[in-house]
């Protein structure tokens, strides 16, 4: 049974966690798993969407969110933050600039898939 995070504190936090989980190795991966609205993770730590479930799953839900998943040993207890399109765009742009400082030679590949990202989400 999962534990639902309301703070949006703990939910940045868990979003933290999982892009520092997932590391520069894996970044590009996972952006080019969000623009088409899927989800990608690592161990016991992932960032999905709505497709990523079934109805029938207990993680499943519904509207314009993402949730980030963390299972035991990658945290104290199981646990699930629900952020919505918005607030998961603003969290990611966010990261994309620190990827960038440490990588200029990704940038137009980065910026290209975060705007992708924005526009597949729907983003203003």
């Amino acid at each position: 049974m999962y534990k639902y995070l309301e703070d949006i504190e703990e939910k940045r936090k868990l979003m933290d966690l999982y892009y520092w989980f997932i590391g520069e190795g894996y970044f590009l991966d996972a952006l080019n798993r969000f623009k088409n609205e899927e989800g990608f993770g690592v161990e016991n730590i992932r960032c999905l969407f709505q497709g990523d479930f079934e109805p029938w799953e207990e993680e499943y839900f519904e509207g314009k969110y993402v949730a980030f998943i963390a299972d035991h040993p990658a945290v104290n207890e199981d646990i699930i933050a629900m952020v919505d399109y918005e607030t998961f765009y603003e969290h990611l742009s966010g990261i994309c600039e620190k990827y960038i400082r440490n990588n200029k030679s990704e940038e137009n590949k980065v910026k290209t898939l975060l705007l992708q990202v924005q526009n597949r989400l729907i983003i203003a």
